[in-house]
C-alpha cells in the first residue's frame, strides 16, 4: 500500500471521520429515543448493533493536551497550555483534530477513553481545512472509527457531539 500525502489524507479523513460519527450517532440516537420509522421492526433488530457502533465511535474520541513553544506567537490568543479532542482514524494511532490546537506545539499528550495518557506527535496541519493530524507515539487502545460518507445526512437531521476528556 502506498503512503498518501499527509495533507491529502487529512482532508479526506477530516470530512469522512466527522460524518461517520454523525451518521452512527443519528442511527443510535433515533433508535434509542423511540423514534419509529416505517421499518420499525428492522430498527429493533439493528438497535443493538447501532448502540455498539455508537459506543465504538465514542471510544475512538480522545483528549489532546498540548503545551506550545514558550515563544509561540499563538500563545497570546490560544494560551501556552491547550486542551481539545480528536478522533482515532487508523490502526497506527493517527488522530484527526482541529488544527489550532496543535499550532506551534512543543509537546502533545493523548488521553484515551480509558484514561490512559500517551505521548503524541504532530504529523500535519492543513491551513485550507483547519484540521490537524497527531499520532500517538505508543500503541493506543482505541479502535479507529470507520470512515463514512455524508450522503445519508440531510438538513435538520439530529446529531450528537462527543468530546474527549483530559484528566
Amino acid at each position: 500500500m502506498t503512503e498518501r500525502n499527509p495533507v491529502q489524507l487529512l482532508q479526506q479523513a477530516a470530512v469522512a471521520a466527522l460524518v461517520a460519527v454523525t451518521v452512527i450517532a443519528l442511527s443510535a440516537v433515533s433508535a434509542h429515543a423511540g423514534i419509529k420509522h416505517t421499518a420499525a421492526v428492522a430498527i429493533e433488530k439493528v438497535d443493538e448493533k447501532a448502540y455498539q457502533q455508537l459506543i465504538e465511535a465514542t471510544n475512538a474520541v480522545v483528549g489532546i493536551k498540548v503545551k506550545a513553544l514558550p515563544n509561540a506567537r499563538s500563545n497570546e490568543t490560544l494560551g501556552v497550555e491547550r486542551l481539545g479532542s480528536g478522533i482515532v482514524i487508523n490502526e497506527q494511532g493517527l488522530i484527526l483534530t482541529i488544527g489550532y490546537l496543535i499550532l506551534e506545539a512543543d509537546s502533545v499528550e493523548v488521553t484515551d477513553s480509558q484514561g490512559q495518557t500517551l505521548p503524541g506527535a504532530v504529523v500535519s496541519y492543513d491551513h485550507a481545512t483547519g484540521f490537524g493530524l497527531v499520532r500517538a507515539i505508543a500503541p493506543i487502545a482505541a479502535k479507529p472509527i470507520k470512515l463514512g460518507t455524508a450522503a445519508p445526512v440531510g438538513q435538520l437531521d439530529r446529531l450528537m457531539i462527543v468530546t474527549g476528556g483530559v484528566r
